[in-house]
């Protein structure tokens, strides 16, 4: 990331604030790629335009860390299988015993760490983008409610008895 703003300006923390993220971290990718897509956007922005490229990067997060899971998972098969067969032929290990055994090796135990924190990423990642697409379908519902107010209102129907 390049060097970051000590202070945002207040048009990307409303922008912020309009997605759930009230305390943004810059240190977290998600919250760095946001805000700089709402600040190169601008202020006079269309909420239509801001929901649309703030559901890309989004979009792009979920699909980032869903590589990362699938390499975490990739490097971790790797190294268990090399690991497992290399005991079998080493020191003529059971399967099950080679595999108890690589299970128990700390370098295999961090990378399944790395699995289960890449697969935390992608839920979490995941959720926000499902949360996001919820809050579009709430704004566009509030843009359709309000069209249609004014067109009653320009009816000269007001609604009220």
């Amino acid at each position: 990331m390049p060097d970051q703003p000590k202070q945002l300006p207040a048009f990307v923390l409303r922008g912020l604030r309009r997605v759930g993220i009230f305390q943004p971290d810059l240190e977290i990718n998600l919250h760095f790629e946001l805000a700089q897509t709402i600040q190169d956007l601008g202020e006079a922005v269309s909420d239509g335009v801001l929901f649309t490229r703030l559901q890309y990067v989004a979009g792009m997060e979920k699909a980032d860390a869903i590589r990362e899971l699938k390499e975490a998972e990739l490097e971790f098969e790797h190294a268990e299988a090399k690991a497992v067969a290399l005991l079998q032929n080493e020191r003529d290990y059971s399967h099950n015993r080679a595999l108890s055994a690589a299970k128990a090796d700390p370098e295999i135990k961090r990378l399944g760490a790395a699995v289960i924190f890449a697969e935390y990423r992608k839920q979490a990642a995941a959720a926000f983008s499902d949360s996001l697409r919820r809050e579009v379908e709430v704004w566009r519902t509030v843009q359709a409610n309000d069209r249609v107010a004014d067109q009653m209102a320009a009816a000269g129907i007001s609604g009220r008895p």
